[in-house]
């Protein structure tokens, strides 16, 4: 589900399918964002910012309906007065290596502390 960044109202994903949707992430890798809109049956027209990027009204004025974005630029736009936009919380996976070296380092710190 997504919520709009500035109340507490929330819709499904799956409410954008069947139409473009506009999604615009300033993070890191945004590639990664869109295309795990698009891995849920999104039409996805990208709007790539730089990392920490400051929003500005401005940076919209080519988007007309629904945007989605990343819960951090949902922060960095609450004040801009965008009536169509929607936060996408972020999921981590880590891979089972991870759990398992986890495991390995606190069983040593376990017998050796």
């Amino acid at each position: 589900a997504v919520s709009r960044p500035a109340d507490a109202g929330r819709r499904s994903l799956a409410a954008f399918a069947g139409a473009p949707v506009d999604a615009v992430a300033g993070i890191g890798n945004p590639d990664r964002f869109f295309s795990a809109l698009r891995a849920l049956g999104l039409q996805v027209r990208e709007h790539a910012f730089a990392d920490h990027h400051d929003y500005e009204r401005s940076d919209f004025r080519n988007i007309e309906g629904a945007v989605l974005m990343t819960e951090k630029d949902a922060v960095k736009c609450r004040g801009l007065g965008l009536e169509d936009a929607w936060s996408v919380p972020a999921e981590a996976e880590l891979p089972g290596e991870f759990f398992d070296a986890l495991v390995k380092k606190l069983e040593q710190v376990h017998v050796h502390g």
